[in-house]
């Protein structure tokens, strides 16, 4: 599994006539598309926009410079992982607590 995310403005809403669905639209879903179809399996994979957004305490960041993709041009990448090196946070916290979960 590649996930890739990229933050900025989208538009939502429900489709169908008889089947309905909830989608959003929008220039960030495109390039988060992007953004993951540049990832690697079972890392997760950022755009610069969004490694802005997220905390550098609870979080590393492993710089992959700017990836050429398709219709947008080089967007700075990173791959993200929990901060194993600070007091435990809110994303680590959640790792953990799914550890301990048993798996089916």
């Amino acid at each position: 599994m590649r996930i890739g995310i990229h933050s900025g403005p989208v538009v939502a809403g429900v489709v169908g006539g008889t089947k309905f669905a909830y989608d959003i639209w929008g220039d960030a879903v495109n390039t988060a598309a992007r953004v993951e179809s540049a990832g690697e399996a079972g890392r997760i994979n950022v755009s610069g926009t969004t490694r802005r957004r997220l905390s550098p305490t609870e979080f590393r960041f492993e710089d992959r410079g700017e990836i050429e993709v398709k219709n947008r041009g080089a967007i700075p990448m990173y791959f993200v992982e929990p901060n194993t090196e600070q007091p435990q946070g809110r994303a680590e916290a959640a790792m953990e607590a799914n550890k301990s979960e048993p798996q089916n």
